[in-house]
């Protein structure tokens, strides 16, 4: 069994400009996802026969920006 796991996918332009903007800080890759994006994801598992137990983050560098801001703000006493 595998997963996808996507981050943020825009489908429209329902969302406000000021809320587009701050999420797009949040993505390295500085745009959204779109749904063509989650299907090469989902073909690749189609594909490999090989792969399981296995989850695909496919989010623009979403969590790993997020791990390693965590990361720097932690206080480290030595």
């Amino acid at each position: 069994m595998n997963g996808i796991a996507p981050g943020p996918v825009l489908l429209g332009d329902d969302i406000p400009d000021e809320a587009r903007r701050r999420l797009l800080e949040t993505i390295p890759l500085q745009h959204f996802g779109t749904p063509a994006d989650v299907v090469r994801a989902i073909r690749f598992f189609l594909e490999s026969d090989y792969v399981t137990g296995t989850t695909l983050v496919v989010d623009g560098g979403q969590l790993a920006r997020n791990r390693t801001e965590a990361v720097r703000s932690t206080d480290y006493v030595s």
